[in-house]
């Protein structure tokens, strides 16, 4: 009897087992990655809900955790309740409002940081409307003036450690998220962002659209150039000083010039960031570069007022390109439409395939 009774019990508790498996079976299942390329944060769809996940650059763990949810009456232990759809939104970056743009919900921004900075034509007739107010400096927010604003969420840029304010905008019910997509490497990865701000304005079937036509043309200029047999040389960064900082080997500028089929001279540097050299160094590694991308400014003349032995930068003379001309453009739709970058970069580089009859962002500075 004590050997059956024992057996009962063990069958039980078995079978208990088995269907707690079973629920957190199915309970993993019922939740998806909505993100491919993107590493610093994550969206997880669990039913009409997501799980908004954002990952620190530096340690890889999760820094923030966000529950948004279009029901008023749920929540999620350990998570940030956003309310969805989110109707009013301060953005203190360029690539954010890119994003918002590419969607067509410009109305929905009430606040940025400075028009100077802005490209976007509807947000700055917005701006003079007095519609849309300009905060100034991220580090010192006018708090009281964001307040009026109304707004549900601030997207700002993550640079800093923390954002200030944000406790006293909490408790206020203004909530505030870091867009970390200035630290992605992978060109697709930046424009994957656009999921997140498709879910803030219930537009994720557009947003995942958008981005699917984006990664199809991406790849296919990709295999375009992976073709072809020549393979020029690139010199990319600026100077500031005495300094030069170029792109390090696993940065998202060293990938893009990769896939357009491009030998970066400093691919061997490693790191996502940037790599500091001496300007000896650079004129003597880059006497016979191919082409020079990214200078930072938008003349022959500007760069040889910044220092005049810039002079001996092999394609400093004809072969030198920048977004410098239009850098309000290129700071907002670049990370969304990084298939303009790669196809300008083709065409650059690789002029013989006739891509298009002109660049989309870029521009030879002696033109």
């Amino acid at each position: 009897m004590k050997i059956l009774f024992l057996f009962f019990i063990s069958l039980t508790i078995l079978g208990c087992s088995n269907q707690e498996f079973a629920n957190v079976k199915k309970k993993h299942l019922d939740e998806k990655s909505l993100i491919t390329y993107a590493s610093h944060f994550d969206l997880i769809q669990t039913e009409d809900n997501f799980l908004l996940h954002f990952i620190n650059p530096e340690s890889r763990d999760i820094e923030y955790r966000f529950f948004l949810t279009s029901d008023t009456k749920k929540s999620k232990q350990g998570y940030v309740t956003i309310q969805l759809p989110t109707s009013k939104l301060i953005t203190l970056s360029g690539t954010s409002i890119g994003m918002l743009s590419a969607l067509k919900e410009q109305e929905r921004i009430v606040g940025v940081l400075n028009k100077s900075y802005i490209h976007d034509k509807q947000i700055l007739e917005n701006i003079t409307k007095n519609q849309v107010i300009e905060v100034g400096e991220e580090s010192n927010l006018p708090l009281e003036r964001i307040i009026q604003t109304q707004a549900q969420l601030v997207l700002y840029s993550g640079f800093g450690s923390s954002f200030p304010g944000s406790k006293k905008l909490n408790t206020l019910g203004i909530k505030s998220i870091p867009i970390y997509d200035w630290r992605e490497t992978h060109p697709l990865g930046k424009a994957e962002w656009i999921k997140l701000f498709g879910i803030l304005t219930n537009k994720l079937e557009t947003a995942q659209h958008y981005f699917n036509e984006v990664e199809s043309n991406y790849l296919k200029l990709k295999e375009t150039a992976k073709s072809l047999r020549k393979k020029p040389t690139v010199l990319s960064g600026n100077i500031l000083g005495d300094i030069w900082y170029a792109p390090n080997g696993n940065s998202f500028v060293a990938q893009i010039l990769n896939d357009a089929h491009a030998t970066y001279k400093y691919q061997s540097a490693l790191g996502t960031g940037s790599t500091q050299l001496s300007l000896e160094r650079v004129i003597k590694d880059n006497t016979n570069t191919d082409y020079w991308v990214n200078p930072g400014l938008s003349s022959n003349d500007a760069i040889l007022e910044l220092n005049p032995k810039l002079k001996h930068i092999g394609p400093l003379k004809n072969n030198t390109y920048c977004y410098s001309h239009n850098m309000n453009l290129f700071w907002e739709r670049s990370a969304i439409e990084p298939h303009h970058v790669l196809s300008d970069f083709i065409q650059i580089f690789h002029p013989e395939l006739n891509l298009s009859d002109s660049l989309y962002f870029y521009k030879n500075i002696n033109e």
